[in-house]
């Protein structure tokens, strides 16, 4: 004889078991659109807080990035502001060497001022 692997109740116990296994069944299938509706909710409000914790970082780095741009617009005018200065100074330094050249090649009218203040001092 082999014994059986399930046990046998009585009808009553059976019945019992079947009416709780309908009911159940039954009230898994009422809660089951509550719970795919919580959990979409739920799913919903996470990924709005997603959302918005992404747009705050995106916020925050475009402060970050509007302030590097500040800064390096006014490194790039800092620059020009360098780089006329040094074209200026090139033009100076250029007229400074022109006219000094022109001395050179006038020395007739430098000695001419000497000789004049030498002829003054004597006049006088």
């Amino acid at each position: 004889m082999s014994e059986s692997s399930e046990r046998t109740y009585p009808k009553e116990y059976t019945e019992a078991i079947a009416a709780l296994k309908k009911q159940h069944k039954q009230e898994l299938e009422r809660l089951s659109p509550e719970l795919r509706i919580g959990l979409q909710a739920e799913a919903g409000a996470k990924a709005e807080t997603q959302v918005q914790e992404q747009i705050q970082s995106l916020q925050n780095l475009y402060k970050q990035q509007k302030e590097q741009n500040i800064q390096l617009q006014q490194r790039l005018d800092e620059m020009e502001s360098l780089r006329q200065l040094e074209t200026e100074n090139q033009q100076l330094r250029q007229r400074i060497q022109d006219l000094e050249h022109a001395v050179e090649q006038r020395p007739s009218l430098r000695d001419a001022a000497r000789t004049q203040q030498w002829g003054n001092t004597i006049t006088v």
